[in-house]
């Protein structure tokens, strides 16, 4: 019967943090030291550029400032899904136009409130550590290290009752790592992507195509379609980039290389079924 109240009340307590970090950020200067959950986050460079601003979309420029306030706004949507799930990172310290770093194991000192996971690597044959974004404060250090795009494994570390036949050793060694919870996604994922072929010379991305979006919007379609039909429930969302990501929540008990086969069956079986589009 305290249940309730008590999760009212943790509610309440997040909901009037937030709105503290929303006007500290507001009126802070270009540099910013805020307290959250009990850890002190240090902010530089309020008001560096992240991304440019777009006249053809009408967007103003984007500051870290902006960005930060952002993510406060969304952490607690965004979190819950982030919780215990090793990540591979991609930081623009100068903001977008800026050079792009790939950050998996960060050599560097982490603050005390970053979590980290040591998971066995078979190319290496020993463990590298990976951060887990599993509070407010890693998020937002995270954003003020110019982490722009946020890759996050299909499993987590954590366990519960889908996976109790599973370990949870995921750094002594290969066969521990494949015997682990971190073995067991939790969602399968179709990446839709309207670009095929080679990128011009000095490209990194490709641009956006309103033609091939439409494109990737049908198929995106027609996958929905199908996992319906065999009696899956599925989502839709943006990539981030250009193209679309179709979600299926799968129950922790298969293995990543089930899933793979069956994302493979799924995709062969749309492909029989509108070989002449």
């Amino acid at each position: 019967m305290t249940r309730r109240p008590a999760a009212r009340g943790r509610r309440a307590a997040a909901a009037k943090r937030d709105r503290a970090l929303l006007a500290a950020l507001a009126g802070a200067s270009d540099h910013l030291a805020v307290e959250t959950d009990g850890e002190v986050v240090a902010f530089t460079h309020l008001d560096r550029i992240y991304w440019p601003a777009a006249a053809a979309f009408e967007q103003p420029a984007i500051t870290k400032r902006d960005y930060l306030r952002y993510l406060v706004e969304v952490a607690p949507v965004l979190l819950p899904h982030a919780r215990d799930r090793p990540l591979t990172l991609f930081r623009w310290p100068e903001g977008i136009a800026g050079r792009r770093v790939l950050e998996k194991h960060w050599a560097i000192t982490l603050p005390a409130f970053v979590e980290r996971v040591d998971v066995f690597s078979e190319s290496k044959g020993r463990t590298d550590p990976y951060i887990l974004c599993n509070n407010l404060a890693t998020l937002l250090w995270l954003a003020h290290m110019g982490t722009l795009e946020f890759h996050m494994w299909h499993s987590r570390v954590r366990t519960d009752a889908a996976v109790d036949d599973a370990g949870d050793d995921f750094a002594t060694s290969l066969a521990a790592l494949q015997n682990s919870v971190l073995e067991r996604p939790d969602y399968l994922l179709f990446d839709l992507d309207p670009f095929i072929g080679d990128l011009p010379a000095g490209m990194r991305d490709a641009p956006f195509d309103p033609a091939a979006f439409e494109k990737v919007k049908a198929i995106a379609l027609s996958v929905r379609a199908l996992l319906a039909d065999i009696g899956l429930a599925s989502l839709v969302k943006t990539s981030g980039k250009t193209g679309l990501h179709v979600i299926v929540p799968i129950v922790r008990s298969l293995r990543y290389d089930v899933v793979r086969k069956m994302a493979s069956y799924i995709a062969a079986r749309l492909l029989r079924e509108h070989r002449h589009e």
